[in-house]
């Protein structure tokens, strides 16, 4: 049997193998060493890959530079002589091993008698043995010292390697610090002729490498996977490899990596506790705790919020801040590295699955009840109003302190504004003869569909003749999957047009996803886990009689039921990589339609199952293409550097939508048959948006989104307008497809 081995270590720097991104950083010290600068500061977030940089740089460095490196995380040296000694032991150590070059042995008690004895006799021999080469001196985790010894310390041994660079030019200095601005005012001298240079996350396409590369031989992930892990982890190298590290654990032996998977361990994780959550939170003030507790509570923006999005959030709570403390609190995160400040008025958490911890382990009534809004000026007793406590919650609203008329007045003008309110509604509804039946936003009558307003494109062929109003069927509409926690296997649900009447159709062990309705909405086609590996099964409407209905140890996945009700397109493992096949749906005469060694996915019948749409790698990132029915004549519709999958024919057959990441985020996009008038639909860059399916009279798009804050299902019209929350509730709702 092969032995696995997890490529992915969190306990050490990342290897030149594993080290992604880097590449830049690596040249900017090449050409500023060549370029003559001495000084060097390269500074981020603790466990951003800092260090990693530095043990990388010790093979490319331009000849001529011999760098050592210096880890002044754990040293047991408390005093300046005893820090100089572990620099001058690592050199010596450093040019045996790399030259071979033998140095006088230094004792601590030679550097102890003689301050000078390293600048005077001991680096002079360094000099002789390097001959024309410099020194590169690479300080790693200076702040770390200074934590464990005292700044003192720390500010000392800056000071000595100030002296250094300026007696010996012979010397180069890298720095690698969290927050350089609390050394810079100490030591203008050293810093002012350094060059910085910022850490921070890995660019989309650093982290996707980073995800897949290390295990590309062992794992296969599946569609989503890797941009959802780049979405909890916020490309940050270090959740990056923690989380893959974990997801490796759990999927080396089956070698496949399912969303669920991700969902699995992102639980296992966060359920285990990940120390460097814990320990930001206790180094936090009272302050910054309850605004990240409030923050990890605020639902949608992509995880993006402002000063008065938590300041209202603390006024529901009854907390009074002032809103320039609230800023101080972001301002003061933002320092550290938790939050990211975007522009003037917005911030993000700098990794997402900080928020989710948050969202789990400290709720907002909970952390509320323990930590207080510290108040800066408090008033004397005689000035505070009547309930007000000294500490943050504020229960009175200091109307008590009104005399009883005043009071009395103010409730009777309420009374009769509400009653005027309601006098007024009920005559504009008699006005329109709507009192007996008044229809709800979400219904899709004949007037309300012949008075929306269509796309203002059209399309490139020939105009068909307006289509028919089709009255949608009222229960159910929507078949879609879904989950309570993360870890719970995936079941299939059903639901009406409005998001009412949700009903569990599956209840198995495994997961069951992506469901497809038969075009008479009698069964519902899906894909289960419940026999080890994907098959594909079919059940009817209610939920009765499901039957697999490919029983092969491949994986099958993605139906698609023709409209002729004769034929189910799926894609199948079967022969090596994903490929589309079509069989009965009774499961008969399985056919492979295409052949190609990329991976071909998602089909997608046209109303008169004369082609079907799919998305393909064959051209070298995922584009939409469609083909003949039996395979034949296929074509590219899309062409973007970015991905574009899961198209979806419109009823009438004059447009396929689909979803893209071309602008950033994933987008519900729209473009008609041959791939032109293209259009974003959803239109939202602080959230993703995926899965398009059409209403039957073409006039509604269903999808799933992460816009407030977990997998909801929303419908829109086919402008992308109207976007109704139809699954408005804690569990996870995804992949929706609407019942013809």
């Amino acid at each position: 049997m092969v032995e696995l081995v997890n490529p992915y270590d969190t306990s050490l720097p990342a290897s030149e193998k594993m080290s992604f991104g880097r590449g830049d950083a690596l040249a900017w010290v090449r050409e500023n060493l060549i370029g003559g600068r001495r000084v060097f500061v390269i500074h981020g977030p603790r466990r951003i890959g800092k260090t990693s940089l530095l043990k990388n740089l010790i093979h490319p460095l331009p000849p001529g530079y011999v760098p050592v490196f210096l880890d002044l995380r754990n040293t047991r040296q408390k005093d300046l002589s005893g820090l100089l000694w572990q620099m001058a032991f690592e050199v010596a150590s450093r040019l045996r091993e790399a030259h071979g070059l033998t140095l006088a042995e230094l004792t601590m008690h030679d550097v102890q008698k003689d301050p000078s004895y390293l600048a005077d006799h001991f680096l002079p021999q360094v000099r002789e043995g390097l001959g024309d080469r410099q020194l590169v001196l690479m300080a790693d985790n200076l702040e770390d010292l200074a934590d464990t010894w005292g700044t003192e310390l720390a500010h000392a041994f800056l000071s000595y390697l100030a002296d250094l660079l300026k007696d010996k030019p012979w010397i180069r200095l890298i720095l690698a610090l969290r927050h350089p601005e609390d050394l810079e005012g100490e030591h203008p001298r050293l810093f002012s002729a350094a060059v910085y240079r910022k850490l921070g996350s890995l660019t989309s396409m650093e982290a996707a490498r980073l995800i897949r590369e290390p295990v590309s031989d062992m794992l296969d992930y599946d569609v989503g996977v890797t941009r959802r892990i780049m979405e909890l982890t916020s490309n940050h190298p270090y959740f990056i490899q923690l989380f893959c590290y974990t997801l490796f654990n759990r999927c080396a032996r089956s070698g496949r990596v399912t969303l669920s998977d991700v969902d699995a361990v992102s639980d296992e994780l966060l359920g285990l506790g990940i120390p460097d959550f814990h320990e930001l939170w206790a180094a936090s003030s009272a302050q910054e705790k309850i605004v990240l507790a409030t923050l990890g509570a605020l639902r949608g923006g992509h995880g993006i919020a402002t000063p008065q999005d938590v300041n209202s959030a603390l006024s529901r709570w009854g907390i009074r801040a002032d809103q320039n403390e609230v800023v101080e609190a972001l301002d003061s995160l933002a320092a550290r590295d938790i939050l990211e400040r975007l522009g003037a008025l917005s911030y993000r958490f700098n990794v997402d699955l900080l928020r989710i911890w948050l969202g789990r382990n400290k709720k907002p009534d909970e952390v509320y009840r323990q930590i207080r809004w510290p108040v800066r000026a408090k008033p004397s007793e005689s000035q505070r109003p009547t309930g007000v406590q000294p500490g943050g919650v504020q229960p009175s609203t200091g109307a008590e302190t009104r005399p009883w008329w005043i009071r009395w007045i103010i409730v009777m003008l309420a009374i009769a504004a509400v009653l005027l309110s309601s006098l007024a509604v009920f005559s504009w509804l008699a006005s329109r003869q709507l009192i007996e039946e008044v229809p709800t936003p979400t219904s899709l009558t004949a007037t309300a569909a012949s008075q929306r307003m269509r796309p203002t494109f059209t399309p490139t062929f020939a105009p068909t003749p307006t289509r028919p109003i089709v009255i949608v069927r009222t229960m159910p509409a929507i078949a879609y999957m879904c989950k309570e926690q993360g870890a719970d296997p995936w079941q299939i649900c059903v639901m009406d047009a409005d998001g009412a009447n949700v009903t569990v159709l599956t209840n198995s062990e495994g997961d069951d996803t992506t469901p497809a309705w038969s075009p008479d909405g009698e069964h519902v086609v899906f894909v289960s886990t419940r026999d080890g590996n994907r098959e594909i099964y079919v059940m009817d409407a209610d939920g009765r009689n499901q039957i697999n209905l490919t029983n092969h140890p491949a994986d099958d996945w993605m139906p698609s039921w023709a409209s002729d009700g004769e034929r189910i397109a799926f894609v199948s493992y079967r022969d090596g990589n994903w490929e589309i096949y079509v069989m009965g749906s009774d499961g008969s005469n399985v056919t492979r339609l295409t052949e190609d060694e990329a991976d071909d996915w998602t089909p997608s019948w046209s109303p008169d199952a004369a082609e079907i749409a799919f998305c393909s790698t064959r051209d070298g990132n995922w584009e939409i293409y469609a083909m003949d029915s039996n395979g034949s004549l296929a074509i590219r519709l899309t062409e973007h550097p970015e991905n574009d999958i899961a198209p979806t024919w419109s009823p009438d057959g004059q447009w396929i939508a689909f979803e893209s990441n071309r602008d950033g985020s994933s987008e519900i996009y729209v473009m008609d048959r041959n791939g032109g008038q293209l259009r974003n639909l959803s239109s939202n860059p602080m959230a993703d948006d995926h899965g398009p399916s059409w209403s039957p009279d073409g006039s509604r798009i269903v999808f799933y989104s992460i816009r407030d804050g977990d997998w909801d299902i929303y419908a829109m019209d086919d402008a992308g307008g109207e976007i109704v929350n139809l699954t408005d509730n804690e569990t996870n709702d995804q992949t929706p497809v609407w019942r013809p």
